[in-house]
C-alpha cells in the first residue's frame, strides 16, 4: 500500500505517549466481492507498542469481525442515501446535503458481547 496521498482513507491518532497510522485501500477480489485492506503502523515506547502487538493478535478474528459489521453497515448506508444524491444537480443538492442531512440510522440492537449487562 503506498503513501497517504496515494490511499483513499487515512487517519492518523496522536498521543503523548504514543501515535498511530492507519491506511485504508478497498481492492476488488477474484469472486466480484472487495476486499478492505488495513494497515497500522504504531509509534511510542517499547511497553505500549508490546501491549498492542499482544492485543493486536489476541482480537484480530473479533476486530476482523467487527470491522467487516461497520463497513457493510457503511455500505448499505451508502446505498440507501447515495443514489438519490447522484439525481440532485445545483440548488437541490446543495439544499438536500446542507439543510436536510440524512436522518440518523436507528441504535443497533445487537448488545455487544463485551459491554456490562
Amino acid at each position: 500500500m503506498g503513501r497517504p496521498a496515494e490511499v483513499p482513507l487515512s487517519g492518523r491518532f496522536r498521543h503523548r505517549l504514543f501515535r498511530d497510522e492507519a491506511l485504508v485501500a478497498p481492492q476488488p477480489s477474484p469472486d466480484g466481492r472487495w476486499r478492505v485492506r488495513l494497515v497500522l503502523a504504531a509509534h511510542g515506547r517499547f511497553p505500549l507498542r508490546l501491549v498492542a502487538a499482544v492485543g493486536l493478535r489476541l482480537f484480530r478474528s473479533r476486530i476482523d469481525r467487527e470491522l467487516g459489521t461497520a463497513l457493510g453497515r457503511a455500505a448499505a448506508r451508502w446505498d440507501a442515501v447515495v443514489p438519490a444524491l447522484t439525481a440532485l444537480h445545483g440548488e437541490a443538492l446543495r439544499r438536500r446535503v446542507l439543510e436536510d442531512p440524512a436522518p440518523k440510522p436507528a441504535p443497533n440492537p445487537e448488545p455487544k458481547p463485551w459491554a456490562a449487562s
